[in-house]
């Protein structure tokens, strides 16, 4: 649990320390409250996947979108910055009345010649003529130092923390109970009912696994009195959680795409930038709490942030077989008081359920890594095995 602690503790302090407007004081009553809360719940006896290494997991898949939404910015701008101005020329392209054509052509003035479509292909970026952008970012994740320097919106942070801290696999309210708690503590902390509010949204979005509008609602930039440290920041935090699991209904149901939140990895060691990085944890000078001057957020729009925090917790799903397996195991661990055939029959049904919607993710984040196409062959694979055992 140490190592744990050491990644996560400090995300939290970053976050409560900037929507509380760097008060001090109340940032460590408030985060000495939370943790305490947080390491006692996620350290039950009957957790065996809705664990800290479940936060730590999708606090990397978080920090891991946060990166890619930074790099993708990166290359419009630079793609913006090699665009022509209105009315110039692209390169090799004849001014106007000139000949477009080779030698021998004929063609005239600005002419559709196809030397002159060439000569466009070659000079605009890809992103500029409208390709795709997502060939790009399909490849390994980005490194831990670009992971490290993502600055997390905190109602994002916040979320994460209270979105499974109560977790009993026979209640069928964990999600409303979550919020509660979350709603309570942040504002007897002094938090900013805005940004409570979106914090409540996002944990209630867990339970259906799909965006709620109250989730996607734009903030009223009164998340808290510090401006551009609480308010703007925590504005386009807000995000659904994916799916973690309280249901009895079908009675596996919490195991299924309820159960399955850890991001891109679901093992404790998943946290490559989660570290004193998670929302942004000691500047240089070492002060824990800070968020490091070098850190940058992605600014998200409050839908975005939305989707890419369900998809975060539901990344789970896309990992490789070898990790799906250990999740799938855990959540049938959490669910050991069900008899075997009720807790097959109800996990294939709602594996079967997320199969068939139209989309699992949500994100530009989560299509560029290829993750919709990974999860169905998972879930699949985890569904016709659940049924050959149950004949």
């Amino acid at each position: 649990m140490a190592g744990l602690e050491a990644r996560l503790r400090p995300a939290l302090e970053a976050a409560v320390h900037e929507v509380l407007c760097e008060d001090a004081t109340a940032s460590e009553r408030l985060t000495s409250d939370a943790w305490a809360l947080v390491a006692r719940r996620y350290t039950e006896s009957h957790r065996a996947y809705h664990t800290l290494a479940h936060l730590g997991a999708m606090l990397t898949a978080l920090k891991d979108a946060g990166a890619w939404t930074l790099a993708r910015e990166e290359r419009r701008a630079r793609a913006r910055e090699c665009l022509p101005a209105a009315g110039t020329p692209l390169r090799d392209e004849p001014p106007r009345g000139a000949k477009s054509g080779g030698p021998g052509s004929g063609q005239e003035g600005q002419g559709g010649s196809s030397s002159s479509s060439s000569a466009r292909a070659r000079t605009l970026p890809a992103e500029a003529e409208g390709e795709s952008e997502a060939g790009a970012d399909t490849g390994a994740r980005l490194d831990v130092e670009a992971e490290a320097a993502v600055r997390l919106p905190p109602a994002l942070v916040l979320a994460l923390f209270y979105h499974d801290i109560i977790y009993d696999p026979r209640a069928p309210d964990n999600e409303e109970a979550s919020a509660a708690v979350a709603e309570e503590q942040l504002i007897g902390g002094g938090v900013g009912a805005e940004l409570v509010r979106q914090v409540v949204a996002l944990v209630l979005s867990t339970k259906s696994h799909t965006p709620l509008p109250e989730c996607l609602a734009d903030s009223d930039g009164s998340s808290s009195a510090c401006g551009e440290g609480g308010a703007a920041a925590a504005g386009s935090s807000n995000s659904a959680g994916g799916g973690k699991g309280g249901s009895a209904a079908a009675g596996a149901s919490a195991g299924a795409g309820a159960g399955a939140g850890a991001g891109a990895g679901a093992g404790a060691g998943a946290g490559a930038g989660a570290g004193a990085g998670g929302a942004g944890g000691g500047d240089s000078s070492g002060r824990r709490g800070r968020i490091p001057s070098s850190s940058r957020s992605p600014g998200w729009s409050t839908g975005d942030a939305c989707r890419v925090f369900l998809d975060a917790d539901l990344s789970v799903l896309a990992t490789a077989q070898e990790e799906y397996d250990r999740y799938a195991h855990a959540v049938r661990a959490e669910y050991a008081h069900m008899e075997v055939e009720d807790f097959r029959s109800g996990r294939a049904c709602v594996l079967s359920s997320l199969l068939a919607r139209d989309t699992i993710f949500f994100s530009e984040w989560a299509t560029a890594r290829g993750m919709e196409a990974t999860a169905r062959a998972n879930l699949a694979r985890e569904v016709q095995s659940l049924r050959s055992c149950s004949h």
